[in-house]
């Protein structure tokens, strides 16, 4: 599979709902998509897991919620709390998930 293609997938995966870009190994070279996310210097946002086969990449949002938990919502009355933290954590996680998508993009005409 074409690195660019793979790129491409891979940043619509993370822009979506989803937030994570899942594959089977044995369909997609798991170490081009390793070298993608090296280059595009995303490493850190992203969590890995694998399960056999399958290989999951997806948006660590763990700084985000402790973000929006001291920052935005940290003086918002107790009954609001809970939706101002989700509505938070969209934002932020949708924000996050455009800047990541957008690196990896870059990344690919680095890969050559």
């Amino acid at each position: 599979m074409d690195p660019k293609e793979i790129a491409e997938r891979f940043a619509r995966s993370l822009s979506s709902s989803l937030h994570a870009f899942i594959f089977d190994s044995s369909l997609v070279d798991s170490g081009i998509v390793s070298r993608i996310v090296a280059v595009s210097g995303t490493d850190q946002y992203l969590k890995r897991f694998v399960k056999d086969n399958v290989v999951v990449y997806a948006l660590d949002v763990s700084k985000l919620e402790k973000r929006c938990r001291m920052e935005t919502c940290r003086n918002v009355p107790r009954e609001r709390y809970r939706i101002c933290l989700s509505e938070c954590l969209k934002q932020q996680t949708d924000a996050m998930a455009r800047v990541v998508a957008q690196s990896i993009m870059d990344a690919v005409d680095l890969l050559g």
